[in-house]
Formats: structure tokens, sequence, C-alpha cells
């Protein structure tokens, strides 16, 4: 782990710097997330892994280059997280010459190279999450002779799908949930969409209610669905609306409790009386604080989690769950229907994920009082234009009907500088990249910038923006366990460089 403390972490570094299997990595300036999301060279050769949905995990790359050897540049593969994933790219964007093999745990595409259909492909494993485990690549790599060994680290091997399950149904008492792992965050999202029209093809219409993040759509619509955003997370008249002229189209209504990254959180009591009333099931993703951290269990039809985040608490792996609730009147139709769909996570990630979930609870307390104290440090610094967090007086009350403890926030907030995010962001001597809910190390992640790139260039794009209550100059933080004196220090330290 980083002993550096105070100092910029380097380009490219991975976060956590102690695993291979790191899914964050360093852009410790400005220009290098302007260079990250341009594409450039100068950037991106010196990554050192990737977020696995962003990009291919150095590990996966070292797999494929032994599977293929074409110096050529005639073939390109693709590595996939199972053969439905492979199938549905082939036929999706016509790969040509295209072939499906399986490479010990490894699923790969064979195709002729063509740049802008592998653009599409990597777009498509985005927002489905059908990416290959950079822990499927390294079982490959030490079967063949490519590694030695795996990468040494705590799991726990005795059934760890059922400790998993076992745990989070531990956090529910009372509540009968029909728990089903998945690949990824988003993989659970796809799958659901998937159910969702297998079991009522003639209702396509995902109502999107409150910011929700960017790739949720993309995922919807690549399932076949149609997403319809309604951004503002207080305005039930025009849902109610809404519903009433479209209810029999309409296949769900999704929102996060709370959102990323504005941290809002819709009237659950309000919204789940509209689905019931209209027959549409509610689907609630508690990702950005997690089951530990709050229970939208008395309102959502089917809760969704990326485990990835404060469940592993590792940054060192992904991996999704859907909890259908069983008192739920959809629950027999969409938990029969979406199973079909669901990408089961490798077994190296299950074993890994059963020995990290076991401190979930406990993780997410400690950073809740950290994250309290950071939110109260910066609030007093003329540095920062606004703070959005659970705890605002716009969105207290709702997040409080759902909050586990009252006297914690949710474990990440957002905060805009009032002279920009680059003067900040360069001077903050933090671990500066994608991802969060890492125990060991606070991430800051200028969101925007990384899940908007597209628009946050031209004046169109900002409209857009605005209108989503978002900013370019947002930076998200993800408050780590470790002491808050230590936090507190990283930002008194940027300060200090802007006041000169």
């Amino acid at each position: 782990m980083y002993t550096q403390i105070l100092e910029q972490i380097p380009l490219g570094t991975p976060i956590p710097d102690n695993t291979p299997h790191a899914v964050s990595v360093s852009l410790p300036t400005m220009e290098d997330v302007q260079g990250f999301r341009y594409g450039d060279p100068a950037v991106h050769d010196k990554l050192r892994t990737s977020y696995p949905r962003f990009g291919i995990h150095p590990l996966v790359k070292q797999a494929l280059a032994h599977i293929l050897a074409d110096p050529s540049g005639e073939r390109s593969v693709l590595p996939v997280s199972n053969t439905d994933h492979a199938e549905a790219i082939i036929t999706r964007y016509e790969l040509d010459n295209a072939s499906i093999a399986e490479y010990g745990p490894l699923t790969v595409i064979g195709y002729a190279t063509n740049s802008l259909k592998t653009t599409r492909a990597a777009r498509y494993l985005r927002a489905t999450g059908g990416v290959a485990s950079s822990r499927r690549a390294e079982q490959y790599l030490v079967g063949t002779g490519e590694l030695a060994a795996p990468h040494l680290e705590a799991t726990a091997s005795d059934n760890p799908a059922a400790h998993i399950t076992n745990q989070l149904q531990s956090l529910y008492p009372g509540r009968r949930l029909d728990i089903r792992l998945a690949n990824s965050g988003m993989s659970s999202i796809y799958a659901l969409a998937q159910g969702v029209a297998a079991a009522n093809p003639k209702r396509d219409e995902w109502v999107l209610f409150g910011g929700v993040y960017a790739d949720t759509a993309p995922s919807i619509g690549l399932a076949g669905g149609k997403a319809l955003e309604f951004e503002d997370i207080t305005d039930y008249d025009s849902l109610a609306a809404y519903l009433e002229a479209h209810s029999e189209q309409t296949a769900a209504i999704f929102t996060e409790a709370p959102t990323n990254p504005l941290l809002q959180t819709a009237d659950l009591d309000r919204l789940a009386d509209l689905a019931s009333r209209y027959d549409v099931p509610l689907v609630i993703d508690v990702a950005v604080a997690g089951s530990a951290a709050v229970d939208v269990s008395p309102y959502a039809d089917i809760i969704i989690e990326s485990l990835t985040k404060f469940a592993s608490g590792h940054g060192d792996m992904m991996m999704g769950v859907l909890l259908f609730n069983k008192s739920s009147q959809h629950y027999e139709a969409l938990a029969s229907s979406t199973t079909p769909f669901i990408d089961a996570p490798f077994s190296g990630d299950l074993a890994r994920m059963a020995y990290e979930i076991d401190g979930y609870r406990e993780r997410v307390h400690v950073i809740g009082e950290r994250t309290l104290q950071v939110i109260e440090f910066l609030e007093r610094q003329p540095e920062i234009g606004a703070i959005h967090w659970t705890g605002s007086p716009t969105n207290q009350a709702d997040f409080a009907t759902i909050t586990r403890d009252a006297d914690h926030s949710a474990n990440i907030f957002t905060i805009v500088p009032k002279s920009g995010l680059a003067p900040l962001y360069d001077a903050l001597p933090a671990a500066k990249g994608a991802s969060f809910g890492i125990a060991d190390v606070a991430v800051h992640t200028p969101y925007v910038q990384l899940a908007h790139p597209e628009k946050v260039d031209f004046p169109e794009g900002l409209a857009t923006l605005a209108h989503k209550g978002l900013h370019p100059d947002m930076l998200r933080v993800s408050v780590s366990a470790r002491p808050v004196d230590e936090q507190i220090a990283a930002y008194e330290a940027a300060f200090e460089q802007l006041r000169k």
C-alpha cells in the first residue's frame, strides 16, 4: 500500500498498489485525465491497470497475447465473460470471420481486425458488464506456465457463493430475499433488463427516476428497452402523469438510492406507491451507499448493488448482485425470467469476495464516521463552492428513511471547487482515479469528466449536463477508513498551495 502520504501517486499506478487485480488507476493531473479521455498514447501507455469495464486489464492482455501471436495484425481477439456475450457481439456487430473459443476459464472471440467494430464491441462490454475477470486470465496464465503462481491473497473457498449470499441476507433480517450473484454491477442491470423483456415484451419503457449512472441507459437499450429519464427527483407529478398514460408500456421504475454523484434520494414511499398503483416493478440500485449502510427493502421489488465497491472494500475485483424481494407481486415472474441471463461470477472472484465481505458492516461504519469529519472540514473552506452529500438540507430527510445509522452519511460525497476543478485536483496529494469504496484508499474522481466525456467539450453537452444538475468541475470523493487527520491533511496541503 502507498507509504508516502501527501505525495502525488504517479500516473498509471494501480489503486490499490498491493494487488495485480486493482480496479482503479492513478490519474494525478487534469492533463492526465484529458489524455485518458482522448486516448492519448502518452497517458494510456503508462497505465499499469484499468477499471475493468473501461479497458482491458494487463493480465487479460497478457493472456490474449499468448493465445494469439499475429504480427500481421489481421486477426484480433476479444475476451468476454461467457459465450452468450460472444454470440451477441458477433451477431450485433457483424464481426467478419469470427469464431468463439474457450481457453480454460477464458472465453475469447477471434475475428478479422476492424477497429470500428472493436470500439463498438468495447462499448457493449462496458454497458453490459460482460468483461473477463483478471482472475480468469491469471488462472489461464498459471495453467500455461506463463505465470509461476497466482497472486497470494486471502480467500474463503468453502462454498463462497453461499457465504456471500448469507452475509447479504444477514443485513436484511426478516426479509425474504432471493439473492443472485453476477459478474458485475452492470451485468446485474443488463440481466434484469433482459429478464423484464422476456417476461413481458410489450413493456419496454424503463423510467429512470432521478439522475442515474451514465451506463444504465445504454445497458437497458442493449437489452431491447427504452430508457426514459425523469431527471428531477422531486417531480412526482410528471411521473404520475406519465404512468397514468403509459403504464401498460412501462417495464420498470429504476432509481438509485442515493444517486451518483448528487447523493439525492427519492421519496421512496411515494415512488413505491406509484409503482404499486400502476403495477410496475420498482428497482432500486444501492451501489453508492451499499446494503450495509442503507435498507431499501420496504420499498423495492428488486435491489441491485455493485459489490465491487464497499462490499469488497479492497478495490481488487468486480461483482454484482440482484436481491429479489420474495414478497413482491412481481417476484415469481421476474426472478424466473431473469435467471437465464445472469452472468455468474468467476470462482476465483467468489473466493476472494467471500473473504472480503466479512468486514462489510464494520468497514462501512468506520468510513461513515470519517466521511462526516471530512465534510465538516470542507464546509469551512472558502475554496469549496458546493458539497453534495446525503446530509445536506435538501437530501437529509429522504436519506433518513433508508439509512441504517442516523449518525452517518453515505460514504461518498461530491464537491465543486470555486476556482474550477483543475487547480485543486492537481494540487491534491491523494489517490485520484475511477471507482470508490476502497477502505484503505480515499479516491477522488473527476466524475463528470470520466462518466460523460462526450459532453464536457461542447456547449450543447454542457447544457445537457446542467439540466441533469451536473457540472464538469465536480469531484467525487470516496473517503477511506484511514485516520481522518491523514485525509484532512491532504486537503490542507492542497489549499495551502492554492493560497500562495
